[in-house]
């Protein structure tokens, strides 16, 4: 190679490595003045999982259940039947003694009831249970009874003759705990084929009384 293409060579290196110069200059002194610092390029692995979890079908909507609705208290129920105040009869209820409210489970248990009227009538009495769980029973229903007369489940012991047939009732039987009795005396049959509450705002009575007793 002779004199002339050694310089020209080194002439093309210097003016390369001054171009360099500037530009390396040019890109961190325009980061300095702005008070940042060059950032590298940025990786696509980011914006690939980004990709990826975007693609994701959404997790499927549960529906909303309900909170079961609380049973209704028939007591309370019960107790907002009041006697009504130009009522001309008494509705009266025990269990073996009037008066008497603390029974034990073993102990035998006679129901007295009867309605007291100015006038010789009928009408028919109806008795509701409630459990101290809670359950509503129906003892009785439109049992047809005369005015001042007492009636008693198991029935009064009677006299009989050989080979009659006697229907023995059956005695209450109750459960440990609060029991809660409510009677009615209506001068027409009541009728419960519709729901309680329904019925009893319906219904047209003479009467009411209620007993509580306590089992042990």
């Amino acid at each position: 190679m002779g004199i002339k293409e050694i310089l020209i060579a080194t002439v093309i290196a210097l003016i390369t490595g001054v171009v360099i110069v500037h530009y390396e200059y040019y890109q961190f002194g325009a980061s300095e003045e702005n008070g940042t610092q060059p950032q590298p390029p940025q990786s696509t692995i980011s914006n690939v999982s980004n990709v990826s979890d975007a693609a994701q079908p959404p997790s499927p909507i549960q529906p909303v259940v309900p909170a079961p609705s609380a049973p209704p208290d028939r007591r309370k129920q019960l107790q907002q039947l009041h006697h009504p105040n130009n009522a001309t009869i008494t509705v009266t209820f025990w269990l073996n003694l009037p008066g008497k409210t603390q029974l034990t489970v073993d102990e035998e248990v006679t129901l007295y009831y009867k309605f007291d009227d100015n006038a010789e009538s009928n009408g028919y009495f109806t008795l509701f249970n409630v459990s101290p769980e809670g359950s509503l029973s129906l003892l009785f229903q439109n049992l047809d009874i005369q005015a001042n007369r007492i009636y008693s489940l198991p029935k009064a012991q009677i006299d009989w003759q050989p080979e009659q047939l006697v229907a023995m009732d059956s005695r209450l039987s109750l459960e440990k705990g609060e029991e809660y009795f409510k009677a009615i005396v209506t001068s027409a049959p009541l009728s419960l084929e519709t729901e309680l509450a329904t019925a009893l705002q319906e219904m047209a009575f003479w009467g009411t009384s209620e007993l509580t007793v306590f089992v042990q």
